[in-house]
């Protein structure tokens, strides 16, 4: 393009979203900004809803509790919505899995269906409790909330 003439120019910045990424993650293990905070058996996490909603369709609604997921797994799962990267101990695996299913993180559940040399199954409960506690907090939602995680599951069942 000459110096006189006028248009459009496009700068791309191919590094900017993970420079973003890892500023929100720094944000969030400062406790800056954060406007969720999500707890698992005692553990607290703050958080970013709009990075959580970006890769979970759970949180496009606003969630409180979370004990019905493993605080490792959470922590892992968290780690990865804020780096792209998955971390995990091999003995962790299940409860990642089992979060993920939970939260709809798809590429989280097949990443370790595919580790695990599983197909897909259904979400796996440690108890009857906890199932009824899960449907609890769905049913904070809409029905339309509900609807969806029902097909959710049906679907990981016929797999």
């Amino acid at each position: 393009m000459s110096p006189g003439e006028d248009g459009l120019i496009g700068i791309p910045f191919p590094e900017h979203s993970s420079e973003i990424l890892f500023c929100l993650n720094a944000q969030r293990r400062a406790g800056l900004l954060c406007d969720l905070t999500l707890t698992s058996r005692g553990a607290c996490y703050p958080t970013h809803r709009s990075v959580m909603a970006a890769v979970s369709l759970y949180f496009r609604g606003l969630v409180y509790q979370l004990d019905w997921v493993a605080p490792d797994a959470l922590d892992a799962l968290l780690e990865f919505a804020y780096t792209a990267t998955l971390t995990i101990r091999s003995s962790g695996m299940r409860d990642v899995l089992r979060g993920a299913q939970l939260l709809g993180i798809q590429c989280v559940v097949d990443a370790c269906r595919d580790i695990l040399g599983e197909t897909a199954g259904e979400v796996e409960w440690e108890t009857g409790e906890e199932r009824v506690q899960v449907e609890r907090e769905i049913k904070k939602g809409s029905r339309r909330k509900i609807d969806r995680r029902r097909r959710e599951y049906s679907s990981q069942r016929r797999g």
